[in-house]
């Protein structure tokens, strides 16, 4: 029995949206550093860790700011413990050759939401469509029903 599944695109701040998961259930986000948002004055992921609900950061395959070359093979806590979220796992997407891109079922399967904030100029190729659509298909190859928060902003490159 394939479980039904949700995707929202937001182009409103996702931490106005009324949503209750949002609010105070388990989140997963997706992010790099373009997370960052000018009217809270930090990234989404310390928006969502200060309300308490952020469970689980995924890196993509250059790293949470973009400071790691290909092939890292990183664990996220190993990178980003100075952080001080202690409440909180930064897991690498980018594993071994037989997972790379890829989010591991367990990692999800806890959570009530996910949140993605991936940014992609479209310039050439990059992981960001590879990243999503690998995340997809373990969504649905485990029959997890988990929400996706898409967020939509402009292309910083411009129209």
């Amino acid at each position: 029995m394939v479980r039904s599944r949700k995707v929202f695109f937001s182009k409103a701040p996702i931490w106005e949206e009324p949503d209750s998961v949002l609010r105070s259930g388990r989140l997963g986000l997706l992010c790099n550093q373009t997370a960052w948002h000018e009217e809270t004055g930090e990234y989404l992921f310390e928006t969502f860790y200060k309300r308490g609900n952020l469970k689980r950061v995924f890196l993509p395959e250059h790293g949470l700011f973009a400071e790691l070359q290909d092939q890292i093979k990183l664990e996220g806590h190993e990178l980003y413990g100075e952080l001080g979220f202690k409440a909180c796992e930064f897991v690498s997407l980018y594993g071994s050759a037989e997972s790379s891109l890829n989010a591991k079922a367990e990692k999800l399967t806890d959570l009530d939401a996910l949140i993605i904030d991936l940014q992609d100029v479209g310039v050439r190729y990059y992981t960001f469509p590879s990243t999503l659509r690998n995340l997809f298909i373990t969504l649905v190859k485990e029959n997890i029903s988990l929400p996706v928060w898409i967020i939509d902003r402009e292309n910083p490159a411009g129209p």
